[in-house]
């Protein structure tokens, strides 16, 4: 079919079970499949499997949309045990990467051995943790939250404990700042004001809602 006469060419498509095998191995052997618009279809019915099996790179490039799919079983990427790194997203890109979704029961699982998972945003970039539901942080050893700015934690219905089961609860404030606990509108407070000098620094308890006395008071 080396002539430019527009007629099919058909290989091995006569309807009996055969193997159609084209090209070899032997050295620097090459196959090249071309194709027009018309594009490349492999198909494989019923249990026949669709094996690429590469000894060096395998490659797969698209100028338009790359899709994997599988409409009757898993999905699995690096899942043999080959200790190899699986990079996803990682070109030098401003991109959106996008993992699960927000139907039904859908989860998503991040598992780690000792290497540990890091989440890392830098810049102005955000890192938002939303729950629907309950948010829980649970560590064998130390849980530490750390800022560069002012920060809160607050909560918008029922109560915030801060509750050590083993220890003391301590709360700490640079020496020249304040200390204070208190309720939301700022009617009843005990605080400690802070002071570079030592002798400046005072304790107020402040209660403008309601009566009360210290011990000792009338």
């Amino acid at each position: 079919g080396n002539d430019a006469v527009a007629q099919n060419i058909n290989v091995g498509t006569g309807a009996a079970a055969r193997v159609i095998t084209m090209g070899n191995i032997t050295g620097a052997t090459e196959l090249a499949l071309n194709a027009g618009t018309g594009g490349i279809a492999l198909a494989s019915t019923g249990a026949g499997d669709i094996t690429l099996d590469s000894d060096d790179t395998l490659l797969l490039d698209a100028d338009g949309v790359l899709e994997l799919n599988s409409s009757a079983g898993a999905i699995s990427i690096g899942n043999d045990a080959v200790a190899q790194n699986i990079n996803v997203g990682t070109g030098a890109a401003a991109r959106t990467i996008t993992m699960g979704n927000v139907t039904g029961a859908t989860a998503v699982n991040l598992n780690a051995g000792t290497g540990g998972v890091e989440v890392t945003s830098t810049g102005i970039g955000d890192v938002v943790v939303s729950a629907g539901d309950k948010f829980t942080a649970d560590a064998a050893g130390e849980i530490s939250l750390q800022a560069a700015a002012a920060s809160d934690f607050t909560t918008s219905a029922g109560n915030l404990s801060l509750i050590s089961s083993a220890a003391s609860v301590l709360a700490k404030a640079h020496d020249s700042f304040d200390a204070q606990l208190g309720n939301a509108t700022g009617n009843m407070y005990v605080r400690v004001d802070g002071h570079a000098t030592a002798g400046a620094r005072k304790v107020k308890i402040l209660n403008t809602a309601g009566t009360g006395s210290l011990p000792g008071e009338a």
